[in-house]
């Protein structure tokens, strides 16, 4: 079974920013492809929080590979999660500052079978480190020790490589977040 999986998590300012966001990761992904519809795998869900809305979404099978920058669009500020499931190419982890002035990427890990071979395209993409981690985990008003620590043993990510959201669960616990439940 193929783990490909996309699952973005974002906090901001409305639910319209929310749904925008929604509607341009539909907009990035292909609409059809031989035998498959993937459109009709997408799930979403917009909850109100005291800050503004929490868009929690999921697309099996789908990932966006190095474009995730264009997803957030128009003049949104917070804070997002992206999960990537990459199947036998590893899982890529990452949190972004949205800010209408520009949208940064603050963390960026790709975590793969140590007994394959490095990506190096992947892996010139990584944004890690005690600077990077801080910056994340800011955003979340969590310690960055969580991040740092699956850093320097990513052996609970690997462990959990094959099987969809849980390479992803120690990070996002790190942030104080869990994997969305949507369908």
């Amino acid at each position: 079974m193929s783990t490909y999986g996309f699952v973005l998590i974002a906090d901001v300012q409305d639910e319209l920013a929310a749904k925008r966001i929604a509607a341009r990761v539909a907009e990035l992904m292909p609409t059809a492809l031989p035998g498959w519809d993937p459109r009709a795998d997408l799930d979403f869900d917009v909850v109100a929080t005291a800050d503004g809305a929490r868009l929690l979404l999921e697309w099996p099978g789908m990932v966006v590979g190095s474009s995730e920058a264009t997803l957030f669009v128009g003049d949104v500020s917070g804070r997002a999660v992206i999960c990537e499931d990459l199947d036998e190419f590893g899982v890529v982890f990452q949190v972004w500052s949205l800010d209408p002035a520009g949208n940064t990427p603050a963390y960026r890990s790709h975590v793969q079978d140590p007994e394959l071979d490095i990506s190096d395209e992947l892996a010139s993409r990584n944004i890690v480190g005690g600077d990077a981690a801080a910056a994340a985990a800011a955003l979340f008003d969590r310690s960055p020790s969580g991040l740092i620590a699956l850093e320097d043993d990513p052996e609970p990510i690997v462990s959990g490589l094959g099987r969809v959201a849980t390479p992803f669960e120690p990070w996002l616990e790190a942030l104080g977040l869990v994997w969305p439940e949507l369908a």
